[in-house]
């Protein structure tokens, strides 16, 4: 595997392509491993130190040479070496996505998705304006020690801060921005046309935010409340994003909320989430969107819900695909090497002997939203949450009474559980 450093935005100079090349080797071996496959982020670091604990030493300390290295130098100098990073990265990223080929690693396509965002979410905004802040503050200094009295020159700003090296840097942002829409477009053909998600299939919440700002949902609100339900928005699409990054070669990740868990879900966790957060987009509209917005509000509700049903149709789960394998194995009575205990090895069979119909889908997708219309609001959140996970296992397990069995579904979908209950919980205490 390729290694792609997610702290490029550094500086993408000898030191730091040596940083970047001894994780590379370090990460061929994680990547490689049963244990390895589809972690990332401190996953992937905390694996790193356990498989290859020496050669993870020297990655670091050659990593905090290279960052010490990196804030000795000028504003200036810093600003042009994030400017190469996000060309950097970002040549990584879509040289991953590139002519839909889906790299089978899926290690690498996580860890270029993250260089990217870090990159083009970092340094275009919150990076740049502490060092602009910080080269004013240096500024001042050298010209007066009443730093109150002092303005800085935009000449100065400028030579400090290379505004010429910024614009070309945010050039390189609306250039991929618009190679993500190309992309997009690409996403939707052959589509409903009138389905307005596909043109944000990564990034549901943004669908709705856009419409909410073109009707002036935002205009009385200040930036960081604006910012804030944004991110209400984001969390409650979260898991249906994700899934659809699984799926789909979705281009750009615009959002910063990470919903955690796995990177494939089972078609039960997946049917799970698209209830939950179908239940509080809707609460959402009920409680928080004014009269006069509501009725386009719902009707894109209706349609992420729509979307996603479309999506769920066509989501297959390879780890289910592996759970059938492993339950013709057992059943064949063969003998199967595995790293699992020997009860989760059981487990894993008997998921895979489990067959749903549509009906059964479509009935456990009622029961859990029922859950939500009924109880929302009414019942304290714990209450709430006991119910979904008990549904869950009666679904998942096919209403098996072996109490392992259904501690062993629900600790899988723990992830998903924390993600509902965090965002229901934010909704709730509005």
């Amino acid at each position: 595997m390729a290694g792609i450093t997610t702290n490029y935005s550094y500086s993408n100079g000898n030191c730091f392509n040596a940083v970047d090349k001894l994780k590379g080797t370090i990460l061929e071996g994680v990547g490689q491993s049963s244990e390895g496959n589809g972690l990332h982020g401190g996953e992937m670091v905390a694996h790193m130190n356990r498989y290859h604990p020496e050669k993870y030493e020297e990655y670091s300390r050659l990593k905090k040479q290279c960052e010490e290295e990196f804030w000795a130098k000028t504003p200036e100098e810093r600003l042009n070496d994030a400017q190469n990073g996000v060309r950097s990265a970002a040549a990584e990223f879509l040289e991953a996505y590139s002519d839909e080929q889906w790299h089978s690693n899926v290690n690498y396509i996580s860890e270029a998705r993250q260089a990217y965002q870090d990159e083009v979410g970092a340094w275009t905004e919150e990076d740049v304006d502490y060092m602009i802040k910080h080269a004013e503050e240096a500024e001042r200094k050298l010209r007066s020690t009443d730093a109150a009295s002092v303005s800085v020159s935009k000449d100065n700003l400028d030579y400090l801060c290379s505004e010429d090296g910024f614009a070309k840097m945010k050039k390189d942002a609306e250039d991929l921005y618009a190679a993500n829409r190309r992309q997009q477009q690409k996403l939707a053909e052959g589509r409903d046309p009138s389905d307005k998600f596909w043109q944000n299939t990564g990034d549901q919440w943004i669908t709705f935010s856009l419409a909410l700002e073109m009707n002036g949902f935002y205009d009385s609100m200040d930036s960081e409340q604006a910012k804030e339900f944004q991110g209400m928005l984001e969390m409650v699409t979260s898991s249906m994003d994700n899934l659809s990054k699984s799926m789909y070669n979705t281009g750009i990740d615009f959002g910063s909320y990470n919903a955690g868990g796995k990177y494939f879900m089972s078609s039960a966790e997946a049917a799970t989430a698209l209830e939950a957060s179908t239940a509080a987009l809707q609460y959402i509209s009920d409680k928080l969107i004014p009269d006069e917005y509501k009725e386009e509000f719902n009707g894109l509700i209706d349609m992420y819900k729509k979307h996603n049903e479309e999506i769920l149709s066509e989501y297959k789960s390879p780890m289910e695909s592996f759970n059938k394998v492993v339950a013709g194995i057992q059943k064949a009575g063969a003998s199967f090497i595995s790293k699992k205990p020997v009860a989760e090895y059981r487990y894993t069979g008997m998921l895979g002997e489990a067959d749903k119909t549509e009906s059964d889908k479509n009935e456990y997708r009622s029961k859990v939203a029922d859950i939500f219309a009924k109880y929302a609001g009414k019942s304290d959140l714990k209450t709430i949450m006991d119910m979904l996970k008990a549904q869950y296992e009666d679904y998942a397990t096919d209403d098996s009474d072996d109490k392992g069995f259904r501690k062993y579904v629900s600790k899988e979908a723990g992830y998903l559980f924390d993600n509902i209950e965090k965002y229901w919980g934010v909704l709730l205490g509005k």
